[in-house]
């Protein structure tokens, strides 16, 4: 299933409630957060330095009298401060290709020093709004695994058929099969097949016209009937099929290939 975090969670809750928050001294699982907008020390900066916000990445702190400022205006700055010669009344666009290309500038370069910090803060945003999702639910990864899993347990519970068939028959044809009660036909009544018949050294196409399983002697068939001579009825043995008898005019060819 492809559900957002918040939306695995909720649906998981319903179909099991007994999964415990991610601080649940039971389970032994802890989690301590990473992601905060309100960040109070140097530590919790560093994680949340850069961040998105109405789809844009922002830098914290770095903008006028510590305010925050877009990493798009940034680095124009950086670069109308250090690079005077880059004309910078272009697209958004237009500059993040030119940060793209800056990146094959030499290593030791301020343009590509630059470029490498706008694409290190777009990645860490990235990462950091991926990262706050799971976060936000309150839940470690082993929970929300758990919790995945009671939803698909939930979402079978719920299946009553399969391609028209009923799940009941369903359980009880592989209750048959494990009992030993099943048998599986090479093939059905009315189906077209290929068969080499007698010893006529050519293929002849048949409709299957009967299936005897041979319950009394043991010896089952198939009655078939050639397209070319209706009214003539062959019975061929079970054993037979991809032997003598086959589902398609390719198998039957290649056997009489091999007989002659």
């Amino acid at each position: 299933m492809n559900l957002k975090p918040e939306e695995l969670i909720r649906e998981a809750m319903r179909a099991n409630p007994d999964v415990g928050d991610s601080d649940d001294t039971k389970g032994g699982l802890t989690m301590e957060r990473l992601t905060t907008d309100t960040p109070k020390n140097n530590l919790e900066m560093a994680l949340n330095l850069f961040y998105v916000k109405d789809k844009e990445v922002w830098v914290r702190g770095y903008g006028k009298n510590g305010a925050d400022i877009s990493l798009f205006d940034l680095s124009r700055d950086l670069t109308r401060w250090n690079c005077p010669y880059v004309d910078l009344d272009i697209s958004d666009d237009s500059f993040s290709m030119m940060m793209a290309e800056w990146l094959w500038e030499d290593v030791e370069s301020f343009e590509h020093v630059l470029a490498l910090l706008y694409q290190a803060a777009w990645v860490c945003a990235e990462l950091r709004e991926h990262l706050k999702q799971f976060e936000d639910t309150k839940r470690t990864p082993e929970q929300i695994e758990a919790l995945e899993a009671a939803i698909m347990g939930k979402a079978v519970a719920q299946i009553t058929e399969f391609e028209g068939l009923p799940i009941a028959r369903l359980r009880e044809l592989a209750v048959a099969d494990q009992e030993g009660h099943v048998i599986v036909l090479p093939c059905k009544v009315g189906q077209r097949v290929f068969a080499l018949l007698d010893t006529d050294k050519h293929i002849s196409e048949c409709e299957v016209k009967q299936i005897d399983l041979g319950i009394v002697n043991g010896i089952g068939f198939v009655g078939l009937e050639p397209i070319g001579a209706r009214g003539r009825e062959y019975g061929v043995a079970l054993k037979g099929f991809g032997k003598t008898v086959f589902l398609t005019r390719e198998e039957a060819e290649k056997a009489l290939a091999e007989m002659e």
